[in-house]
């Protein structure tokens, strides 16, 4: 079934943020800060902190572009990776490269682990073929079929996709302790 054609699930684009983010602070009146959830920052299925931006903005934006907790928002860029919205993470705002896909309820591990996958990965391609840079439309992701399994099947595939993302997070903290403590060990 298309993603769009799936009970309660919308699919937004992102903000295009030059139209209201104030980067000449002289000119334009800055009405607040806003944390940004930068395309880079989605990697493995989360969300990697350190690579959100506070930004000022001069201009009111639509609210729907700001995350909240079970939104999938994925990369119209390549690698066309997707993270899970987690409690910690309400209230980012979402720029025009990057889309959300809202209300998946339970079955939004299950569509991120077929979003994450390589089957999905290589639609994904072949819709952005024959130009030079390689961005996916949001009319692509709405077009996106979700293969349909049994509820308690799609259950189990997203927890196990929900438990390796867990898993690789703790290997990914594991490894920046062991560089942290190399640096002080070997300087």
């Amino acid at each position: 079934m298309q993603l769009s054609e799936m009970d309660g699930i919308t699919v937004l684009t992102g903000q295009p943020t030059n139209r209201i983010l104030a980067r000449n602070y002289e000119e334009l009146p800055v009405l607040g800060e806003i944390q940004v959830l930068a395309p880079k920052a989605i990697t493995y299925g989360k969300v990697q902190h350190s690579y959100l931006s506070t930004e000022k903005y001069s201009k009111e934006f639509n609210p729907e572009v700001l995350t909240e907790e079970g939104d999938i928002v994925v990369k119209l860029s390549a690698p066309y990776e997707a993270c899970y919205i987690t409690e910690d993470e309400v209230g980012l705002l979402v720029p025009a490269y990057c889309g959300i896909i809202r209300g998946t309820g339970e079955k939004a591990w299950y569509i991120l682990a077929y979003l994450s996958s390589s089957k999905c990965r290589n639609i994904i391609t072949n819709s952005c073929g024959g130009s030079v840079i390689s961005m996916l439309k949001i009319s692509s992701v709405r077009a996106l079929d979700i293969p349909e399994l049994d509820r308690e099947r799609e259950l189990e595939i997203g927890e196990q996709y929900r438990k390796a993302v867990e898993i690789r997070s703790l290997a990914d903290e594991i490894w920046q302790w062991e560089t942290i403590r190399n640096d002080v060990e070997f300087n």
